[in-house]
């Protein structure tokens, strides 16, 4: 994160963050998310006014501004227990549809197979070949 003194400007780059804290951002979304979650790449800007953050929304070519207004102001309006349950959710359908796109990409994978391919994916060839190694050990 870095702060612009001059612009009075935050902006925070969420490449680095846990996907749960990038989806509390993009869950207004869940569609875009869906289809560009394995390659987060998305900045917020947030501006400081009066001591307060301000997060900008970003406009999509596919969503009508009024349209987005009602989901943001559904999205504001919800508890947080509400939100919660919301990003659990989207990291849920998230995580399955990224397994279902590796099991369509190579058809012939055990359901074992899919789950360490979807780990090297999303947490590096090391891990999955520890958790590979893991499992070999415990059978």
């Amino acid at each position: 994160m870095s702060i612009d003194r001059n612009q009075r400007r935050t902006v925070v780059n969420h490449n680095k963050f846990a996907t749960p804290f990038v989806l509390c951002f993009r869950i207004i979304h869940p569609i875009c998310l869906a289809i560009s979650e394995a390659n987060v790449n998305f900045t917020i800007q947030i501006i400081l006014e009066k001591q307060h953050f301000v997060i900008m929304k970003t406009l999509t070519l596919d969503t009508r501004p009024e349209a987005e207004k009602v989901l943001i102001s559904l999205l504001r309006s919800a508890n947080t227990a509400q939100k919660f349950a919301k990003i659990c959710s989207l990291s849920q359908t998230v995580i399955q549809l990224s397994k279902r796109a590796i099991a369509r990409a190579n058809p012939g994978l055990s359901e074992e197979q899919i789950e360490l391919r979807f780990i090297a994916l999303q947490h590096g060839k090391e891990l999955a070949y520890n958790v590979e190694k893991f499992l070999e050990n415990h059978r």
